[in-house]
């Protein structure tokens, strides 16, 4: 969230200009230099730590997905996390390519009772082998028998407004190799039935009480996941603990949230936050500026 600096050129007598060109060719070679520098110190770590490692293969790592509901359903419009969990079964030290905040290697979608895709996030794109060699490329290690866990809020990309049975699927890609190949994937099902206010209140304070007591270290869900599973609600019912989160911790995401619900009192409680003479109003008045509203990978991932 820290700001971005602007860079301004002089074009008088075309020097500035020149300058400029000249800065963008440096930048690209330190560039260049930093990433070779990277490719070649993975690959002496390794060489160093763990002669044996390779890259992973189709089968290498099991993966599961877990809805966290209660009985297998939500109500419309109400939070659904996911623990995707995944474990080095191959019995070698393996290392597989991440994705990025555009695409992530866990690509996950989401289909209707008729088989209908309704939501697929951004999958990682396969990286150019031009960039540098397949056995120099960085990414995540694992070692055999390591287990990966995350919490996921899967209606931070869809929100489940209408009644019916939905499939999540995950599927975890190689970003290695083109074509993406799938290593491992597994699904899991979920029924919505119709909206409820008091179940969706219910769930927004079992979701928040941990975070006002300061308990969400204890807790199988972490603090992130918790706070963007409250911001994936469009609802006034969750405008209380959004203006809670505002005022503990002010930021423009929030923002972002209150402003998406999009109804007459989320906008006064936008506007009765902008009003404060304190961080929380500077947050409030930065964040008045954002026009997002579209979700993003970072909706969905802590």
């Amino acid at each position: 969230m820290g700001n971005v600096g602007t860079h301004t050129t002089s074009d008088e007598g075309g020097a500035g200009v020149g300058t400029h060109k000249l800065d963008m060719r440096v930048t690209a070679a330190l560039g260049f230099m930093v990433l070779a520098s990277a490719c070649i110190g993975l690959r002496a770590t390794y060489a160093d730590e763990e002669p044996d490692w390779r890259w992973v293969r189709a089968g290498d790592i099991t993966l599961n997905l877990e809805l966290l509901t209660r009985d297998g359903t939500i109500s419309a419009g109400e939070p659904l996390l996911g623990r995707i969990q995944r474990t080095n079964q191959s019995g070698q030290h393996i290392h597989l390519l991440l994705g990025s905040s555009r695409g992530k290697i866990t690509y996950l979608t989401v289909r209707d009772g008729d088989g209908e895709l309704v939501a697929a996030m951004p999958r990682a794109t396969c990286l150019p082998q031009i960039m540098c060699p397949q056995e120099y490329l960085g990414g995540m290690s694992w070692r055999p028998g390591e287990n990966r866990s995350e919490v996921w809020v899967i209606t931070g990309w869809y929100q489940f407004q209408e009644a019916g049975e939905y499939t999540v699927h995950v599927q975890l890609l190689d970003r290695a190799k083109e074509g993406l190949p799938v290593i491992s994937e597994d699904r899991a099902s979920v029924r919505v039935t119709p909206f409820d206010g008091s179940r969706l209140e219910a769930r927004c304070d079992e979701i928040f009480q941990p975070l006002r007591k300061g308990m969400s270290s204890r807790t199988d869900v972490p603090m992130v996941a918790r706070v963007k599973a409250l911001y994936s609600v469009r609802n006034d019912i969750v405008l209380p603990y959004l203006d809670w989160i505002a005022r503990q911790w002010p930021n423009p995401y929030t923002c972002d949230a209150i402003r998406r619900i999009g109804t007459e009192r989320a906008e006064k409680l936008l506007d009765a936050l902008a009003a404060r003479e304190d961080r929380v109003g500077k947050e409030v008045r930065k964040g008045a500026k954002r026009t997002r509203r579209e979700p993003m990978v970072w909706d969905v991932v802590p």
